[in-house]
């Protein structure tokens, strides 16, 4: 139930508070609790909306949902990012997307080999 998730992840938040000796506030102030849980909740919206966004993305090309992936995103990102968020694409269809998106100047290589990151390039 929605209580009992509640109230494992006020207990969880509360012991991760002791052990790092973060424990600053009053006994009766949930502030920050609620603070932190929102903080949650905002960021499973957010992901839910990233996947919902991706469902209705399914009937575009494959360039096309993988170029929008790196726009939305400010960190630079791997290949196997990419294959964990678009799974029903390929790796020979996303390495291909990539090396196309290279060399159009849309995104960037940082690195080379097994670590190879690509980032998306700010033209607009």
């Amino acid at each position: 139930s929605l209580l009992h998730t509640t109230f494992l992840l006020y207990s969880n938040y509360i012991k991760f508070l002791c052990k790092e000796n973060l424990i600053f506030f009053t006994e009766n102030d949930y502030s920050y609790f609620v603070e932190y849980y929102l903080g949650v909740i905002l960021s499973a919206y957010k992901e839910f909306a990233f996947r919902i966004n991706t469902l209705k993305m399914k009937k575009s090309t494959a360039y096309d949902r993988i170029s929008n992936l790196f726009k939305n995103n400010i960190i630079p990102l791997d290949k196997n990012y990419v294959s964990n968020k678009c799974p029903d694409i390929s790796i020979t269809t996303i390495e291909r997307v990539l090396s196309k998106l290279v060399k159009e100047n849309k995104i960037i290589k940082i690195s080379m080999g097994r670590f190879t990151k690509y980032k998306w390039q700010n033209n607009d």
